[in-house]
């Protein structure tokens, strides 16, 4: 990265956002200026009050930056975005989901709980802020390149070497799951985990299918773990699983994150296959969720349905890719617990490889160090 210090300002909601502390952190230690808008309402002044004052904050430090950025998750601070454009500030946009495939093409609710619907003026704003920032920004980070071309193709943009580049996931490497049932197969529970949100991208309801087909032809020793955050969300998938008679080889769990601490250690003891994604939509088959690059991260193998985005890093000897139907699934499942300790450790030390070459935060760090050198 270039010595000369420039002034950084980052648009939005940063803290929290575990990919843009890195990226805050990375500039510190840089020792390049920067600033973001923290304030709080701590006086209890008025709400359009509050709102004016943080307002006025983030066009003082605008008008101050030389670089302005648009952290990822932060697509709906379009008043910033606005101001930097105007002012012909050199923007950079990570773009790590669009808000209008989320929450549109995949029916995710908003944060007050509304669906948008296709037709509705919303569904058509979604659409044109992620635009924006987009064709305004001077560099667009994507995550890797299927979902750069997938996110350009709908948005009716086209793709330039000199404006996007590929920053791809980056996380923690976990402590190694213990994976115990490959080295005592007999005595153990071949534990299956899921976690995540409560939406189509992830396909639950053909997760729970095929462990309704493990359970009436296989003969196999198993337990799904479901791991979720919402327990309003959740029910659907359980009232399925009660249904099907499946409360004794599927559970769901609302209470455990890697954010409170609860998560990481479950999985190392409790977690023999990780499980991705396996809806239908568009964006399922073109994305690469956070679960796989932390199973990975964790040394655990991992199965996913056949989205393109994973390939680009992660052959079939790396993890294991099946059909996106239950029939499919678990003859993939029961194919995977037939594997000992000395296959399955072989290819999870190969994926873990390449974590380590592209989604650590050294990774992490080293591309971004190249890409600003560019700003």
């Amino acid at each position: 990265m270039k010595t000369t210090a420039k002034n950084y300002y980052f648009i939005g909601k940063v803290m929290g956002g575990h990919r843009t502390e890195n990226l805050i952190q990375l500039l510190l230690n840089k020792q390049q200026p920067l600033y973001y808008n923290s304030l709080k309402n701590r006086n209890r002044l008025p709400g359009f009050l509050f709102s004016l004052f943080s307002k006025l904050s983030s066009l003082i430090n605008i008008v101050l930056a030389d670089v302005v950025i648009m952290p990822a998750m932060c697509n709906n601070f379009q008043f910033e975005f606005r101001i930097a454009v105007w002012l012909k500030k050199k923007i950079v946009t990570d773009f790590y989901v669009s808000f209008y495939d989320t929450h549109v093409l995949d029916k995710k609710p908003l944060p007050k709980g509304e669906i948008v619907n296709m037709d509705s003026s919303a569904a058509s704003k979604l659409w044109h802020n992620d635009r924006k920032i987009i064709k305004n920004a001077d560099f667009t980070f994507f995550l890797n390149s299927t979902e750069a071309k997938y996110y350009l193709q709908l948005l009716d943009l086209n793709y330039s070497s000199e404006e996007h580049f590929i920053l791809p996931i980056c996380t923690e490497e976990w402590q190694d799951c213990e994976l115990n049932y490959y080295s005592n197969k007999n005595q153990r529970t071949f534990n299956i985990c899921w976690w995540g949100t409560y939406i189509p991208l992830h396909g639950l309801e053909k997760i729970i299918s095929a462990a309704q087909i493990l359970k009436e032809n296989y003969k196999l020793n198993f337990h799904f773990h479901l791991l979720g955050t919402n327990r309003e969300k959740a029910r659907p998938y359980l009232k399925l699983i009660q249904d099907l008679n499946l409360s004794n080889v599927v559970s769901i769990h609302n209470d455990k994150t890697f954010s409170n601490g609860k998560l990481e250690g479950f999985l190392l003891k409790n977690c023999d296959l990780v499980l991705g994604n396996f809806g239908d939509s568009e964006k399922a088959k073109n994305v690469i969720v956070n679960k796989i690059i932390d199973g990975i991260a964790m040394k655990a193998p991992v199965l996913t349905g056949e989205s393109l985005a994973p390939k680009e890093f992660f052959s079939e000897d790396q993890i294991f890719y099946t059909r996106n139907v239950p029939e499919a699934m678990a003859l993939s499942i029961y194919n995977i617990a037939q594997y000992d300790e000395s296959a399955i450790n072989e290819r999870v030390s190969a994926a873990h490889l390449i974590f380590k070459e592209f989604f650590s935060i050294d990774a992490f760090n080293r591309k971004v160090e190249s890409i600003f050198m560019n700003l």
